[in-house]
């Protein structure tokens, strides 16, 4: 910035100096002051660049809660059922003596998933 040039402005009257409160309207007290704003205006800068980074960050988490939540419950209206459901009813199917291997299906009926067996 500029210096102030209101101290370089040669005086009509020198019979006494200003009052402080005169001295504190004057333009280049209120520069001045202005001046030593400054950091706090970067340490605004600085919470709002935290601030967006934790509502960025609580709103990926939301967006993952989301996305999980709403792709599971799409699987279980499709009837999706995991491979690992339907294999690991095959072998204790298989395990009862007199079973044949045949036709394992699994549906999901309210919350409690159905696997039958057929053959």
């Amino acid at each position: 910035m500029e210096p102030c040039a209101d101290h370089d402005q040669p005086r009509l009257f020198a019979a006494r100096a200003p009052s402080s409160s005169a001295r504190a309207t004057r333009p280049c007290a209120i520069a001045n002051k202005v001046r030593q704003w400054k950091p706090l205006v970067s340490a605004t800068t600085y919470g709002r660049r935290v601030a967006a980074r934790a509502i960025l960050t609580a709103f990926s988490i939301i967006l993952h809660v989301f996305w999980e939540v709403t792709r599971e419950i799409l699987h279980h209206l499709l009837d999706g059922v995991e491979p690992e459901d339907v294999d690991a009813a095959r072998e204790a199917a298989l395990s009862v003596p007199g079973v044949q291997p045949g036709t394992y299906r699994g549906r999901w009926m309210g919350r409690s998933l159905t696997l039958e067996i057929e053959g």
